[in-house]
């Protein structure tokens, strides 16, 4: 019988005690005791030393998924049903920057996962004025869902409207189902465009119009289930982009030249980091054990469908040869069920998250059986601790003063400002519905009983390892 976690955010100790040492202490000896005396479950992701609080910038969003700037104090957020929206100084305003709803498909209100996926703006921007949106468009292939479409737009000469009529499709290709289509966008420290891709949809990487044997995600010659890296201001030969000289398989006569990392399933959001050595973080979402979070190198191979993160997924495809993430975590303690990639904090407001991965989950659970009507328990925020060089865990974040979690809304995304500071897009459906919104992390005075946590948490590190469930074991999608 398993037992429930002594920081669940549930009813959590936090909103109902102002204890001090001693009570942490009891806490943290008792989920010391759980994790050491329950071998070969995964223990549950433990809470974190570190707190933050949110602060409401904009409401009146319907599915908000990613927020960014142009080089500028504003913040420019893209939400699913095709509008991207302007927050300056402060205040959301009431004309779309850019509306292309009209362009795509119709997106199902109680679930989808379709819609505008991604939007970067160029890195000379204001020079050029070009920006850049993913979105699911018609199509007219019999047989295939829809189409992805990555297309170039200018400003117009209001610097808060965009132009539609500008829009140059730069790359497009048509999606087997509805699901799994990545859809992030941005440009790297190089100049290029990353763009990220799912393996197609349905589950197993498997069916219709999906490679027999390997799947998508392992065919090199589709555009599926990849990070993809085009240079924008040039054009290759029958081409509205060049491919850079280093891409793994520029000059390969079979595998498709835009490939710069592949082997995933539904990589939703990554990022770069503004410091170290700009290294681009991933979040993949799993399908029914694990959820991933990687960092994506030239050429790397991250395994989906032979493995799921660390686990084997198909027994008859290789289990080797590949690039493990970072950190995982697993659905068989309720952690989450599609990781929401995030950001390396870089800002200067809460010096506590300087160099600190933070990203989240969707939801702690999610309830397919009245499909398409979607329901779950709610997101969840974590980071990364680096226990040893090179060794990550994932703890959760205490949310205010008295650790209250996000409670019902759910996690569609993050956004990162021109000062680095970093931003959380939550929706009270899963998806799309109808109530949007974006909230900012911000600093939060730590008590007492936070700090005397801190203290046994780092004493007891040591022993607090991260379990796996059973190697080998293929769970069916949700």
């Amino acid at each position: 019988m398993r037992r429930r976690n002594p920081y669940s955010t549930s009813g959590g100790w936090a909103s109902r005690h102002s204890g001090g040492f001693l009570l942490s202490a009891l806490l943290t000896l008792t989920f010391l005791l759980f994790a050491l005396h329950l071998p070969g479950e995964a223990a549950p992701i433990p809470k974190g030393n570190k707190a933050i609080e949110l602060q409401t910038i904009a409401t009146g969003l319907v599915s908000p998924i990613y927020a960014t700037h142009a080089g500028d104090s504003r913040l420019f957020v893209a939400d699913q049903i095709g509008q991207i929206r302007v927050i300056e100084n402060g205040s959301l305003l009431p004309t779309p920057f850019l509306d292309i709803s009209s362009k795509m498909v119709a997106l199902t209100p109680g679930y989808d996962e379709r819609g505008l996926l991604g939007m970067a703006f160029h890195p000379n921007y204001a020079q050029n004025g070009k920006f850049y949106v993913y979105y699911s468009a018609p199509t007219t292939t019999v047989g295939w869902n829809h189409r992805t479409v990555v297309s170039e737009f200018t400003v117009s000469a209001n610097p808060n409207v965009g132009n539609l009529l500008s829009e140059r499709e730069v790359l497009t290709f048509d999606q087997p189902q509805g699901n799994h289509n990545g859809g992030h966008l941005q440009f790297g420290p190089d100049g290029y465009l990353y763009i990220s891709t799912g393996d197609g949809g349905a589950a197993n990487d498997e069916g219709t119009n999906h490679t027999a044997v390997t799947g998508n995600a392992q065919d090199t010659t589709n555009l599926l289930g990849n990070v993809l890296r085009i240079d924008v201001d040039a054009q290759d030969t029958g081409l509205e982009y060049s491919i850079p000289a280093d891409n793994p398989f520029a000059s390969s006569t079979t595998a498709r030249h835009e490939i710069f990392a592949y082997g995933l399933r539904n990589p939703y959001s990554f990022s770069f980091d503004r410091g170290g050595t700009n290294e681009l973080y991933l979040g993949d979402v799993g399908q029914g054990e694990s959820e991933e979070v990687d960092i994506i190198v030239n050429g790397g191979n991250y395994g989906w469908k032979a493995k799921e993160g660390t686990l084997p997924f198909d027994a008859n495809l290789p289990q080797t040869g590949y690039v493990d993430p970072i950190a995982e975590y697993f659905h068989s303690d309720a952690d989450g069920v599609a990781v929401i990639g995030g950001f390396v904090y870089r800002g200067g407001a809460i010096a506590s998250l300087a160099g600190t991965y933070v990203f989240g989950d969707l939801s702690k659970t999610i309830d397919f059986s009245q499909f398409p009507s979607v329901t779950g328990d709610g997101g969840r925020l974590f980071y990364l601790v680096e226990s040893s060089p090179g060794v990550f865990e994932v703890r959760e974040f205490m949310i205010g003063l008295d650790d209250r979690g996000l409670g019902g809304p759910f996690l569609k995304g993050f956004g990162e400002d021109v000062d680095g500071e970093l931003y959380v897009l939550l929706s009270e459906s899963v998806g799309p519905g109808d109530t949007g919104s974006v909230l900012k992390i911000v600093a939060v005075p730590e008590p007492a009983t936070y700090a005397s946590f801190g203290v046994l948490a780092v004493a007891f590190a040591p022993w607090i390892r991260r379990r796996r469930p059973a190697l080998g074991k293929r769970r069916t999608p949700e």
